[in-house]
Parts: structure tokens; C-alpha cells; sequence
């Protein structure tokens, strides 16, 4: 049976990086782009990958002068934030991104949620500290055989 890539991983391929999440079940992606950074935990159900948690930065627009940074979270319980009334102008481009199952956060939960799910990157200076090993994979793989 063939794999069948069921979400949108973005970023360019040699703009993605795989590493083992502390769980140690599924594929950590992460990818970015411009004003952009997502983190993805990625598993198997049925034949498909599909991506189970993900969450992403976004900067705003830097050519209009803005230094901001949203955070969002996907399949992850989260309280949601509320975007600040100097940026009511991002409004629509918020709601376009949480009809897709983001919930914009603070960026302290946004932190904790990463750190748990994903890694804690910054402990090691930015070093993924997971490394993709045999076992990793073949959970993938056994999960893909079991249909999970």
C-alpha cells in the first residue's frame, strides 16, 4: 500500500529538519520560511502521515516596521490569547490561521507547549538533542502496519 502525505509540511526540503520528539513516538518536522517557523510532531494513521500537534511562529510583516511575533498552536490543549488591539489589523489573516485548527497563545504557553511536545531546544544552544534513530522510524512504520 502505498504512503500517502495527508497535510502541508511547507518550508522548501532542504529548509526541513527531522529529529525524534521526547516521547520518542513519531517524527519531529520543522520548517520555516519567510517570517515563519513551524514545528510539527508527525505520525501515522491508517496509511497517511498526518500532522498531530504543530506550532508556529509568525512575524509580522518586517517591511511595514513591525517586531512582532503571533504564536500558535495546533492539536495541543492551549488558552487561547487574544491578539492586541494595536494589531486588529492582522484580524483576518488570525482567523484565516485558526480555521485551519490554530489557536493563537502567549508566547510563555507557546514556549511550555514546545519544550513538551517538541524538545527543549534552547537548554542545548539551539541543538536538536533528539536524534532519528531505527527504533523511532520503526514505530512509525509499526504504526502504519497496525493502521494507527
Amino acid at each position: 500500500m502505498p504512503l500517502e502525505i495527508a497535510d502541508d509540511f511547507g518550508g522548501h526540503p532542504a529548509s526541513l529538519v527531522l529529529f525524534s520528539p521526547p516521547g520518542g513516538v513519531g517524527l519531529v518536522v520543522t520548517g520555516g520560511g519567510e517570517g515563519f517557523m513551524r514545528y510539527m510532531l508527525v505520525t501515522m494513521a491508517e496509511n497517511r502521515l498526518v500532522i498531530e500537534a504543530a506550532a508556529q511562529i509568525s512575524a509580522l510583516p518586517w517591511h511595514r516596521g513591525y517586531a512582532e511575533v503571533l504564536h500558535f498552536i495546533y492539536g495541543a490543549e492551549a488558552t487561547p490569547a487574544t491578539l492586541p488591539n494595536h494589531l486588529h489589523w492582522l484580524t483576518d489573516e488570525v482567523e484565516d490561521i485558526a480555521a485551519m485548527g490554530y489557536i493563537l497563545v502567549e508566547d510563555t504557553a507557546f514556549t511550555q507547549i514546545v519544550c513538551t511536545v517538541f524538545g527543549d531546544m534552547e537548554e542545548h544552544n539551539g541543538h536538536l538533542i533528539h536524534a532519528i534513530t531505527e527504533a523511532n522510524i520503526a514505530s512509525v512504520i509499526d504504526g502504519w502496519g497496525n493502521g494507527k
